[in-house]
C-alpha cells in the first residue's frame, strides 16, 4: 500500500512471491486484480508464475482460465519458461 509506483515489475514480484512461498489464493486473487488494473497488463512472468500456482494447488480450472486470457492478449511473448509453465 505504500508503494508510491506500481507497475508490472512490482505486481510480478508479489505475485511470483506469493507463488513461491504456496500462497496460491493469494496469488490468484493478486491476479485478478491486475487484470482489472486498467494501466496493467499481465506479461509472460506473470502468467509464468500463475500458471505453477496453479500447477501447485491443482486448480486446473483457474489454470486454464488464465492460459485462455494469455491466448486472447496476444502480446504475451512465449519463451521456454511460459511454455513449460503452460505443460506443467
Amino acid at each position: 500500500d505504500e508503494m508510491s509506483e506500481r507497475d508490472v515489475v512490482s505486481w510480478n514480484s508479489m505475485i511470483s512471491g506469493y507463488s513461491q512461498s504456496g500462497s496460491f489464493e493469494e496469488c490468484k486473487e493478486l491476479y485478478k486484480s491486475m487484470l482489472v488494473c486498467p494501466d496493467l497488463k499481465p506479461n509472460g512472468v506473470t502468467v509464468t508464475s500463475v500458471l505453477q500456482a496453479c500447477g501447485q494447488s491443482s486448480d486446473l480450472v483457474f489454470g486454464m482460465e488464465v492460459h485462455k486470457k494469455m491466448i486472447e492478449n496476444q502480446h504475451i511473448q512465449m519463451d521456454l519458461s511460459l511454455c513449460n509453465a503452460v505443460i506443467g
